[in-house]
């Protein structure tokens, strides 16, 4: 659903695209045929953080003191009750917020975000004023909420020229109003981000997109998972000082420590949490190592909740998975590697590839922008014709770059050693579409050396892949504590024949479930041999009572005897024996571990 402005569209200027987010906010121009993405000038953490703008407002009445942005998020800390978040969810509707006695409309908040966003983007292209935009809202919002976010846009003096549906915009972002079709597309658009989640399906026929069905829930989103992770914090703080955490400023700390933690677990294995000052008149400290596997294990009821929105997306558009064409996920809660793989499994596809969650949107009502003012000439894109990714050791692939992503593009995955003291790795580059190394086509292989010596699991090895405009394929590995690195090139690789990709895709569904039993069957092979290691740890690190350790020996003798291929992959009583052994040998390490005060890593 759009609405025009009657107003007279600005040919030559600049019309800014807005993604208003519940947590953050980006903008993005077309300008000279191409994207640019307004950066803060708050935020120069990262090149991503750079991009956003936190949906966040301070103010205070006695100081005269409104501040926005990341200024704004900083003051959360030190004066939790006069800063607003999350005003979004209440955009057309009657509630207020009140600071210090005074009330606000969630439009007059809205426009300081707005506000702060045109004059970061002035300042950002260099031009005096700015007054005209297109702003994206959930295909969910009704009437009264996109009013609420047009009046918003006009408080904070811009012209708000059309309101554009947040999946039309990823569409656009993605090019998929450019693809050559016969009928017609079903697209589905999956968003989560700070505060929100909702799904949408779109219906792209004759050059048009059309909602077919969307369903949301506004209280679903990254903010949760960041409640989750500050739960657990709180337990562990109060596990060390037998007391409670009931201090807002201490509350906020942990809330923006357990935000920046799942941020960078995105991307890493592990996050260092640490905190001094938990409790008032004293010198208290607070270190704790969050692992990317314990966030997942946290966040997974959460994250499991969207499965009922697309459930009822879904048989609202009276279409099954199968029926989906495009997948498309879009905010930044999207980043996690544990919402992409829930999601992509549910869906059986996988999602389109190459652009940043965060901005696409915003790039998408840029393109809006661009088509009103009839700047943009429509041409193909070139699109990578099979998945590419890297072979790990348990004869899986880890897929960095999915078929028919548009290029350039570029992925990083974060991989390490399957062995302690491991000096070096190899690194297989495959191509198709196989759940299993060796079912896919080998394009590329080196050896990466010069890994320091230290315990399994402990490098972080960056791979990353990296398509020009060409099609030539860059690959890199990067071992972060030593600098080691090592790269190959690549030609030639869109070379590949209709038939080739048309094979490789028969064979992915002739052979889908196989391949998933064999996948299952490696992965609890790999399990288990995780859990032998940490017994054999445990009693290396630990003065540990012969019973106990008798016990745990005959679970993980019990446990290599099945750790093997052809019988865990042929016998379900056999895997489902083994299963159960594995839970057995972990329970009784974690019960070790606090009984006999093991070091700290196991």
């Amino acid at each position: 659903m759009e609405k025009n402005n009657k107003e007279v569209i600005n040919k030559d200027g600049y019309i800014l695209g807005i993604d208003l987010g519940t947590t953050n906010s980006a903008a993005a121009v077309y300008h000279n045929d191409e994207i640019k993405v307004i950066k803060s000038s708050d935020n120069k953490m990262s090149d991503a953080v750079e991009k956003m703008f936190p949906s966040i407002v301070y103010i205070n009445k006695k100081s005269d003191e409104i501040l926005v942005g990341i200024e704004a998020k900083n003051k959360y800390v030190s004066n939790p009750q006069n800063t607003i978040l999350e005003i979004k969810r209440k955009m057309g509707t009657k509630e207020t917020v009140e600071v210090d006695g005074e009330k606000y409309t969630p439009e007059q908040i809205s426009s300081y975000i707005l506000k702060k966003i045109k004059t970061e983007s002035e300042t950002f292209l260099n031009e005096k004023e700015i007054k005209d935009a297109i702003i994206t809202v959930p295909a969910y919002f009704n009437d009264a909420q996109r009013q609420s976010t047009i009046d918003a846009g006009r408080l904070a003096g811009l012209n708000v020229i059309r309101i554009v549906n947040e999946p039309t915009a990823a569409c656009l972002a993605y090019g998929l109003d450019k693809i050559t079709h016969k009928d017609k597309m079903n697209i589905m658009v999956f968003t989560f981000g700070g505060g929100t989640h909702d799904v949408t399906t779109m219906l792209l026929e004759n050059d048009k997109f059309k909602v077919i069905a969307t369903s949301g829930d506004t209280r679903t989103g990254g903010t949760d998972i960041d409640q989750v992770i500050v739960n657990r914090l709180k337990e562990l703080i109060k596990e060390k000082y037998n007391k409670e955490v009931d201090d807002p400023s201490v509350e906020a700390r942990l809330k923006l420590a357990a935000e920046e933690a799942k941020i960078h677990l995105s991307y890493h294995l592990a996050a260092d949490i640490e905190m001094g000052g938990i409790f008032p008149d004293d010198d208290s400290t607070f270190e704790y190592t969050l692992s990317q596997e314990e966030l997942e294990q946290l966040s997974m009821s959460v994250v499991k909740r969207v499965e009922d929105t697309i459930k009822t997306v879904l048989f609202d558009s009276r279409l099954g998975t199968e029926g989906i064409d495009k997948l498309i996920l879009i905010g930044g809660q999207t980043r996690m590697p544990l919402v992409r793989r829930i999601v992509e499994d549910y869906m059986q596809t996988a999602a389109e590839e190459g652009l940043d969650p965060m901005s696409c949107v915003a790039n998408g009502a840029a393109i809006n922008a661009a088509i009103l003012q009839g700047k943009i000439s429509y041409e193909m894109v070139d699109v990578t014709p099979l998945t590419l990714g890297v072979g790990t050791a348990p004869g899986t692939v880890q897929r960095l770059i999915r078929r028919n992503s548009p290029i350039p593009i570029s992925r990083q995955q974060i991989f390490t050693t399957s062995k302690d003291n491991q000096k070096s790795v190899a690194v297989k580059i495959v191509q198709g579409e196989r759940i299993m190394t060796n079912d896919n086509t080998l394009i590329g292989n080196f050896t990466l050396s010069g890994i320091p010596e230290r315990e399994r699991g402990a490098p972080q090895i960056m791979v990353n892949f990296d398509i020009d405009e060409n099609g030539v394929l860059n690959v890199s590995a990067r071992e972060t504590s030593s600098g080691a690195s090592k790269e190959i090139t690549i030609e030639n690789r869109l070379d590949v024949k209709e038939t080739s990709v048309k094979e490789a895709m028969d064979n992915a569904d002739k052979y889908a479930y196989d391949d998933s039993k064999k996948k299952n069957a490696v992965e609890l092979v790999n399990t288990a041999e995780r859990a032998v290691y940490r017994g054999n740890k445990v009693q290396k690190q630990l003065i540990i009572p012969k019973m106990d350790s008798r016990k745990l020996n005959a679970k993980m003798e019990e446990a290599k005897k099945l750790s093997k291929m052809e019988i865990v992959e042929n016998d379900e009583k056999k895997y489902d024996e083994l299963r159960r052994l594995i839970i057995d040998i972990n329970a009784i390490v974690d019960q070790l571990r606090e009984i006999y005060s093991v070091t700290e890593g196991l």
